[in-house]
């Protein structure tokens, strides 16, 4: 199983070696196969509109493993960088046969600008599959709970532009946080080990 993951993870964005048995081994060596992923605690719900308003729930979701970014639409580096591991890893999740068991979640930290309009254009823009990524949005007041509980924030520097931490919550089916990873360790190839993993894991 440990050795279907790596193929899987590493055939599907790209970054794949053959030893002289034919045996498939990551390029990267800090890769893992055998994830610890310990249960650090429970995910703070929330309850947020998509781009088409309706309501989202964490536990709405349903017995997935889910992987929760927080993101601003007019971000010009870590924004970006950070959606677009997503979106490979949601193809690699997909070519892995394994899409209904996962849900990525995409929270605005900039209700004020991103609107649904925004948030739908942000999707595209990284060719996110709407079958099982959420884009959302709401009122600032509504968001800001949320962003409070994930120990996320965000503060307006010149120019416009959002300082804040670009991360990503992995999520169990039993809704705990397994990870969180920091956009400078979030290597979607990894990640995609550690989703398939937990995907494996049985719901209580």
């Amino acid at each position: 199983m440990r050795k279907e993951l790596l193929l899987a993870a590493t055939l599907a964005v790209g970054a794949i070696t053959a030893c002289e048995a034919g045996t498939p081994i990551p390029v990267d060596p800090a890769l893992s196969g055998h994830p610890a992923l310990p249960r650090i605690r429970p995910a703070p719900e929330f309850a947020l509109k998509d781009v088409d308003g309706v309501p989202v729930s964490l536990a709405g979701i349903g017995p997935k493993v889910r992987l929760v970014s927080f993101v601003y639409t007019s971000c010009s580096a870590a924004c970006p960088l950070l959606t677009e591991r997503m979106a490979r890893l949601q193809q690699a999740v997909a070519e892995a046969g394994r899409a209904g068991d996962v849900e990525l979640v995409s929270i605005t930290v900039d209700p004020l600008r991103d609107d649904p309009t925004e948030m739908r254009a942000f999707g595209r823009r990284f060719g996110a599959d709407p079958s099982n990524w959420k884009f959302l949005t709401d009122r600032p007041e509504a968001i800001r709970p949320v962003l409070v509980a994930y120990d996320e924030w965000s503060s307006e520097l010149t120019g416009g532009t959002l300082d804040h931490p670009a991360r990503v919550h992995l999520i169990d089916r039993n809704g705990v946080v397994r990870e969180i990873y920091s956009l400078s360790y979030f290597d979607e190839r990894q990640a995609v080990i550690d989703v398939l993993t937990l995907a494996d894991e049985p719901a209580s």
